[in-house]
């Protein structure tokens, strides 16, 4: 049929008193019998299927009953209705979906007490009166997407702009501030900010707690008032700082200022590149150095220092136990209040390499035993060896005595390692040593087999040696007795000729 709009389409025994005029190619398969509204497809190229439905929209599609319609008849207008599906009665004409042409899908408003399906889709209306703070709903709840001039980012919606720097771009802010700020929240690229006046102003770093701050790139603060400042960084716990790059701050007030640093524990500080310190007050200050225990000190570089009140001040130095000191390049310190001293970054030959201290505080210090980089050795009491006849088996009399002690060329030396050492050592030659007494000379497992000598295997021979001289001796003394007694009676014979030869003398003169 053609009703002044173009040919459209019908069923066949409707009454046209009871609908609009047809538009041009529309389909009408609804029913109407309400004379005072004008329903059917009236629109160009529309659909009407259904009770009372009006399409009034260019190419649009309308079902149900007594839906809204509205639009423009003849031409493509993107804000009007594509597809309505009609819910109304006769006095309040509504939808229950309505498509636009530019994509927007619109539905009634709801409360809350009608949404009872889990998949039930909702309006942005409903979300903003339910969820996002308006009208009778919820306070503001999840994030919100913003972009304050770095790009887009996300925040806690409700949160007050004024107490946050501008969010970084992908950065996540889910920290609360109540005060005015600039740096407050997730200002770096890809930062995290969760917790109370955190401040993740780095790239991709994070700020977890309370008052925490990461600015270096990558880097990250947790707890209370840590501060990751240096790129990579890690600051844990309460108060620490890890202020240089890679650096990592754990526990309490500690403090990673070096590059590569590490302060772990209870106010410990490592200043050193790569230095690491842990425990309670342990200061890490050479590079490379290492401390724990109590106020222990590594200030030397490669340095260790562990304990009570230790120092480690040499290069390579090593000092544990308490009030120890290893002051002399790569010296080694044990014990307690040992004397210490040395060159901390030369070789001397005279200085300790190392010690055990015996001390009792840091005025009265001294050692148990010394050894001395040239090899000296001190020791201040007395040196003892296993010899219990229990632990000994193949026991047999010695066969070296005096003749090889006899043998032996005692000598005085200079070691050729020591070239500054004046003053000259005294003992035997290895290799003289070796053809006459070969159970003493120990042959090094180093590629030149070094000899050296035990000295102490050599004083069972001296025993051995002053036993069979006083054997002699004894022997000696023996015949001597016997000469003595001899003489003595050789003297008296001689005094009772003496006097013989003296009456003798009287009586011829007579």
């Amino acid at each position: 049929m053609d009703e002044g709009n173009g040919i459209g389409w019908r069923l066949i025994g409707r009454n046209p008193n009871l609908y609009g005029n047809i538009g041009r190619q529309a389909v009408d398969l609804s029913f109407s019998n309400d004379g005072v509204f004008v329903f059917g497809a009236l629109a160009d190229y529309s659909t009407a299927i259904g009770f009372n439905v009006s399409a009034e929209s260019y190419a649009s599609t309308v079902i149900g009953r007594r839906n809204e319609g509205g639009g423009t008849l003849d031409s493509w207008v993107e804000t009007d209705p594509l597809f309505e599906i009609g819910n109304g009665t006769f006095l309040d004409r509504s939808n229950a979906l309505t498509i636009l042409k530019n994509g927007t899908i619109t539905a009634p408003s709801f409360d809350i007490s009608e949404i009872t399906n889990p998949k039930a889709l909702i309006t942005k209306e409903f979300a903003d009166a339910n969820y996002s703070g308006g009208g009778s709903g919820t306070e503001p709840s999840g994030l919100e997407a913003l972009d304050e001039g770095e790009g887009i980012g996300w925040r806690l919606i409700g949160s007050d702009p004024n107490n946050f720097g501008d969010i970084g771009e992908f950065a996540i802010d889910l920290s609360f501030a109540e005060d005015s700020s600039t740096t407050n929240g997730a200002t770096g690229f890809g930062a995290i900010a969760i917790g109370n006046s955190v401040s993740s102003t780095g790239a991709v770093s994070t700020a977890i707690g309370i008052a925490t701050s990461s600015s270096g790139i990558g880097s990250t603060a947790m707890g209370a008032g840590t501060i990751a400042s240096g790129d990579y960084s890690t600051a844990l716990g309460n108060s620490s700082t890890a202020a240089e790059n890679h650096t990592t701050a754990i526990g309490y007030l500690n403090n990673a200022s070096a590059l590569g640093a590490t302060a772990i524990g209870y106010q410990t500080s490592a200043s050193g590149v790569y230095a690491t310190a842990t425990g309670h007050g342990t200061i890490a200050e050479g590079w490379y150095s290492f401390t724990s225990g109590r106020n222990t000190l590594a200030s030397g570089s490669y340095s260790v220092s562990m304990g009570q009140a230790t120092t480690a001040s040499g290069f390579y130095s090593f000092a544990i136990g308490d009030g120890t000191k290893a002051e002399s390049l790569g010296s080694t310190a044990i014990g307690h209040f040992n004397l210490g001293g040395g060159t901390p970054n030369t070789m001397v030959s005279t200085d300790p390499l190392f010690e055990i201290g015996n001390g009792s505080s840091d005025i009265a210090r001294s050692n148990a035993l010394t050894i001395y980089r040239n090899g000296n050795a001190t020791l201040a009491g007395t040196l003892t060896q296993n010899s219990d006849r229990r632990l000994k088996t193949n026991i047999k009399e010695l066969q070296y005595g005096l003749q090889t002690i006899l043998n032996l060329n005692p000598v005085s030396y200079n070691w050729k390692r020591y070239p500054e050492e004046t003053q000259q050592s005294l003992g035997l030659i290895a290799q003289e040593v070796q053809p006459l007494i070969e159970e003493i000379v120990k042959i090094g497992i180093d590629k030149d087999q070094t000899l050296s000598l035990s000295y102490t295997e050599l004083i069972p021979i001296l025993i051995k040696a002053m036993q069979e001289q006083q054997t002699l001796i004894n022997t000696q003394e023996k015949q001597i007795e016997g000469l003595s007694a001899e003489l003595i009676k050789f003297k008296e014979f001689d005094q009772r000729i003496k006097k013989l030869e003296a009456l003798n003398t009287n009586t011829l003169e007579k």
